[in-house]
Order: structure tokens, then C-alpha cells, then sequence
């Protein structure tokens, strides 16, 4: 049922003949749809929602419709939280952007998003490298092991080993992932690591068609880079990090 404002939400842009699920629901339970514009069609459902704040509900409403939808369906995905006051105004703004949005989903058509990332087992990372580190251990010692506190500038020291160790480990890992990764996604993008832990984050733009041979890499390199890491692999998702769409 149409809502009483006659708004609607906006989840991505996909070709026109597109079949999605017939049970697929969004927003609050209601039901999603294709409004269509040429060879072009906007995902929505109604809403009477003026403002949809970024709350767990919503966020799991809109990535469950695209989790669904790209099963089998090249999308572009909107940004979250995107309002058409009505069926017109989308209609205006797919015509208004046809040709870039053609030009990005014929880009990403047949593939989709995976990311990996690389994390260590050992939550203390800078025991790990004292213990696997000589250099690292001296400056530790140096500072710790006697009574006198460490002067400031020794703290220091030991700071930027530490952190030109973890600078070279990472690029080691990195440069492994995207060598062994390159021989079978079409582009990986490097994702600035978010925790000390995390030891590289990538987005990867793969072939639906080359997941089987994307999952035997993935595990050809879990196996050389030891079990002191854990190694995570989320997706299929919409291409998020491989299209720029602004409306």
C-alpha cells in the first residue's frame, strides 16, 4: 500500500528488466518495488518518513534489501537515507542522471564486492613483537627493565620501533594479499587499517563468476600467512566502494 505522503525511499539504481523477489520487503515492512525509467530503474518502497536516522532498524532494512538483491542483480547503491518527496521527483532525477548512472552500472555489471581484512590473533600486538623483535626488545628493556623511569625521549624510541616494525609488517602482508588477490579480482582497493590489530582492510571488485576462484586464493593465502592471524571475508556486496554515485 502506497504511503499517505506518497515519499519514497531510495535503495539503488539497476536495469529497468530486472525481476526482484516478490516477497522482498524494506523500510518499516513495506514493500519494495522498481520505478522505472527507460532502461533504467530506482529500488524503492513508500514511506511516510521525513528523515531516516541512521538506527539499527533502518540500517538492517536497507542493507537486507541489497544483501537480497544482489544475490543475482547489478545494482548501484545509494547512499543511506535517500527521500524522493514522490514517484516523479525519482523518475526526474534517474532521467536527470541517466548517462553516468548507465556508464557506472554497465562498469559493474556481473560483479560484485568482497572485503578482506587481516587481523592479529594476539590482542597485545607489541608483546608479539618484542618477542619476535630484538631491536624492539632492547629499547623495551632499556626503558622497563631497571628502577629509574624511562626518559621521555627513549619512550619515544621505543614508539616509532615499535611502529616502523608494524609499518613494514603490514606492507609485507599487503603486498602479499594484493599480488595473490590481483590474479583474480578485476580491482583491489586498499583500506587504511582502522586498529593497531588490523593488519590490511581491501576491497575487492570481483566476477560473480570467479568466486569459486576467488574463495580457493583466499584460502591459498590464509595458509601462508600463518595461524597467529584471522583472516576475515565478508560478501558478495552491492559495489560500494567501486562506483561514485551523487545525486
Amino acid at each position: 500500500m502506497a504511503s499517505s505522503s506518497g515519499r519514497l525511499y531510495i535503495y539503488a539504481v539497476t536495469a529497468a528488466d530486472v525481476v526482484l523477489p516478490a516477497d522482498l520487503k524494506g523500510l518499516e515492512g513495506a514493500p519494495v518495488r522498481l520505478c522505472v525509467v527507460g532502461r533504467l530503474a530506482a529500488i524503492v518502497s513508500d514511506t511516510d518518513l521525513d528523515v531516516v536516522r541512521p538506527e539499527r532498524r533502518y540500517l538492517s532494512a536497507h542493507q537486507g534489501v541489497l544483501s537480497r538483491v544482489i544475490a543475482d542483480t547489478d545494482l548501484l547503491p545509494m547512499a543511506f537515507g535517500m527521500i524522493s518527496d514522490n514517484e516523479e521527483s525519482v523518475r526526474l532525477l534517474i532521467a536527470e542522471h541517466v548517462a553516468v548512472l548507465s556508464r557506472q552500472l554497465a562498469r559493474i555489471i556481473g560483479r560484485v564486492e568482497m572485503t578482506v581484512r587481516l587481523r592479529w590473533q594476539e590482542e597485545d600486538t607489541f608483546r608479539v613483537f618484542v618477542d619476535r623483535f630484538p631491536e624492539l626488545r632492547k629499547r623495551r628493556d632499556a626503558c622497563f627493565g631497571g628502577k629509574r623511569e624511562p626518559a621521555q625521549m627513549e619512550l619515544l624510541e621505543l614508539g616509532r620501533t615499535f611502529e616502523k616494525l608494524m609499518k613494514r609488517e603490514r606492507e609485507d602482508k599487503t603486498s602479499l594479499a594484493l599480488a595473490m588477490l590481483g590474479q583474480v579480482a578485476v580491482e583491489v582497493k586498499t583500506v587504511e587499517p582502522s586498529s593497531e590489530r588490523l593488519m590490511f582492510d581491501l576491497n575487492c571488485l570481483v566476477e560473480r563468476d570467479q568466486e569459486n576462484r576467488f574463495d580457493a586464493i583466499i584460502e591459498e593465502l590464509a595458509g601462508k600467512l600463518g595461524d597467529e592471524f584471522v583472516m576475515e571475508v565478508r560478501g558478495p556486496w552491492p559495489p560500494y566502494n567501486f562506483v561514485s554515485v551523487s545525486l
